[in-house]
């Protein structure tokens, strides 16, 4: 008699979208890159780089920090979203496919969001004075800022902030919150929809302090908006799938591209 050992789903899943979320962290390169060349024109940062380092590494060393984030956040989300009822497809844990439906809410949602913020950006932007030109969403976008928004913000972010954040407030408020045991109520749910999106937000205020001074308004405007983008792609992963809301992030930055192109 032959033993047959299940194969453990949970490294496999972590390798897949490690994998994924690490070409993201290399897409931001160029990014990262242009901050560090940014943040060394000022004496007392440059003052503090032991002579001979170059920007190239120091670029590298600064990608560090993300990579081990999604190695972190992608192995929690292994491990909790089975426990939740979320999903990734390309996990392998949960069986689930992914359909036409996803793909046309990906497209929908990303499409439908970039359109919605553009104009709430056209609307705000007088309330940010001379800040409001430098933070335009319809500012020029290089094929290189597109590409990279497709695969760190599409990807990246979503591992980070769905798949790791978002599923472990969900479990926690399941797990100490409601304690009986059933799938996670709606009121579980959107309130780790909206702390992840906050968080989202946030998140993105470092970028905006290398391009204006952190007043209150771009502070409540960089929130805002990206709060807004950060819980239509939380509700997708709930409904849907991880990589629904991927492909929506991911739409959103082409549609950016696109709408840029056309001013």
């Amino acid at each position: 008699m032959t033993l047959t050992l299940k194969r453990p789903r949970l490294l496999p899943a972590i390798t897949r979208l490690v994998s994924l979320g690490l070409i993201g962290v290399v897409s931001s390169y160029p990014l990262i890159h242009k901050f560090v060349e940014k943040a060394l024109q000022n004496p007392d940062a440059a003052s503090k780089v032991p002579q001979g380092v170059s920007t190239e590494t120091l670029t590298a060393l600064a990608l560090i920090n993300p990579a081990l984030l999604t190695l972190g956040s992608t192995a929690l989300g292994a491990v909790l979203a089975p426990k939740v009822g979320l999903h990734s497809v390309l996990s392998g844990q949960s069986g689930a496919r992914f359909t036409r439906r996803d793909a046309g809410a990906g497209l929908l949602t990303g499409v439908t969001t970039a359109v919605l913020l553009a104009g709430l950006d056209l609307l705000t932007r007088p309330l940010l004075g001379e800040a409001g030109a430098k933070l335009s969403l319809d500012a020029p976008r290089s094929l290189t800022d597109t590409l990279g928004g497709m695969l760190y913000g599409g990807i990246t972010e979503e591992l980070l902030l769905r798949w790791g954040v978002m599923t472990l407030l969900t479990w926690l408020g399941w797990r100490f919150l409601q304690r009986d045991g059933q799938p996670p109520r709606a009121a579980v749910m959107w309130g780790a929809i909206t702390v992840a999106a906050v968080l989202f937000g946030v998140g993105h205020l470092g970028a905006v302090a290398t391009l204006v001074d952190l007043t209150p308004a771009v502070v409540s405007r960089t929130v805002l908006l990206n709060m807004i983008g950060g819980m239509a792609f939380g509700y997708l992963y709930w409904r849907r799938n991880l990589e629904t809301a991927m492909l929506a992030h991911t739409c959103w930055h082409v549609t950016v591209t696109l709408i840029s192109l056309m001013k």
